[in-house]
């Protein structure tokens, strides 16, 4: 299973000009839904291209170009939402295992989605963000944030749950 991974995220690469670097810069927990998303936009537009792959402020950034696109609004529109799924799901997935994760954040304040049970004591859960709208975001698009804000309190409280229920076992309480 590995290898083919290995050769779906080389066709990946390969999808990506010399100038930009072939480089996928994110963690291996969302190899799957970059190989995902790359099948999906392949079969709109076989010969699109990836401009850069990579994890920033704790969410996975695609981006592409298709000259059918361009021409073509509605697979514009098609693309677009594939790779806002993406993103969508790469939020609640730790970048590291492919588990459930929460958007974290580390010493220097560098932000990455973990599993926080994974992540280790350099990193912590963070607290509810502000969500700035800007005046091109969908309603779709912000109504997701909030639900995955929601859901990585959700997944926090049940966390600290399970740790402490292990504790008080351990403890004999």
């Amino acid at each position: 299973m590995a290898d083919q991974e290995n050769d779906e995220l080389q066709k990946i690469k390969d999808r990506i000009p010399e100038a930009w670097g072939k480089s996928i810069s994110c963690g291996p927990g969302w190899d799957q839904i970059i190989i995902d998303l790359d099948r999906a936009l392949a079969e709109l537009d076989p010969d699109y291209v990836i401009h850069q792959v990579k994890e920033k402020f704790g969410g996975l950034r695609f981006y592409y170009d298709s000259e059918r696109a361009r021409e073509d609004p509605e697979l514009a529109r098609k693309m677009s939402r594939l790779v806002d799924e993406a993103e969508q799901k790469a939020e609640r997935t730790c970048a590291d295992t492919g588990n459930p994760g929460v958007l974290m954040v580390g010493r220097g304040h560098w932000y990455r989605t973990l599993d926080p049970v994974t992540a280790g004591a350099q990193f912590d859960v963070c607290r509810p963000v502000t969500i700035v709208l800007s005046d091109n975001m969908s309603v779709e698009r912000l109504r997701n944030m909030v639900l995955t804000q929601t859901a990585n309190l959700i997944h926090y409280a049940t966390v600290l749950e399970r740790l402490h229920s292990a504790y008080r076992s351990e403890s004999g309480m």
